[in-house]
């Protein structure tokens, strides 16, 4: 893998980003996912095509590349789109929302694992002489994770890579609500057809193409 991957570094030290896209588009099965896409979301940042950075940094570390440089990539690049969306929305809903997301997911298994331990030394105690209670504490212990797991995960994404229109309806159709800006981010809600719906940040609550978004 490292032997392969300096091919894509001689692409970066002499600038031929769109040749590196393409060799990374073409080798795309023999490397690892999160790799895959920040470094796509690199070389698509370099060339100014903010939104599709974006969108592989976002995708990066969805699958679990974690660290500081994608993190630090990531903010370069929604500082160039400039963009009002879940991120930055001034929403206490969106706010919080987006804040959870970003929570990692061994943290909240650690979370869950410190309150398990707590009440099984409670327990051990003797603090709390009513099995139901304690039984009840246990079954609580396990809610973040679970909260993770259940609704959290089950949260779509999308972020526009070009300008998409915004409707008041599931089809062109209706009146225009406004216009996405390339590299926004947004939690898709219910679907119709080739239409989804946009369900945060509120201020962006509207009906947008499914062609428009890249999804993940």
């Amino acid at each position: 893998m490292k032997k392969d991957l300096k091919s894509l570094e001689q692409y970066y030290k002499r600038q031929e980003y769109q040749e590196g896209i393409n060799w990374l588009l073409e080798n795309k099965d023999s490397i690892p996912s999160g790799l895959f896409h920040y470094n796509l979301g690199t070389f698509y940042s370099k060339k100014e095509d903010f939104a599709a950075g974006r969108y592989n940094f976002e995708k990066a570390i969805k699958e679990g590349f974690v660290n500081t440089q994608v993190y630090h990539n990531l903010e370069i690049t929604k500082q160039a789109l400039n963009v009002t969306d879940i991120s930055n929305s001034k929403n206490f809903v969106d706010k919080s929302t987006n804040y959870l997301l970003s929570i990692p997911q061994d943290t909240y298994l650690l979370f869950s694992l410190l309150i398990l331990l707590i009440v099984l030394i409670l327990n051990r105690l003797k603090i709390f002489k009513n099995y139901i209670i304690v039984t009840i504490l246990l079954l609580v212990s396990f809610l973040p994770l679970a909260f993770k797991k259940i609704y959290l995960d089950k949260l779509e994404y999308a972020i526009n890579l070009h300008e998409a229109n915004l409707y008041e309806g599931p089809s062109s159709v209706f009146a225009e609500r406004g216009v996405l800006k390339p590299g926004t981010k947004v939690i898709i809600g219910q679907r119709n057809g080739d239409w989804l719906f946009i369900k945060s940040p509120l201020l962006l609550a509207g009906w947008v193409n499914k062609k428009d978004m890249a999804l993940y």
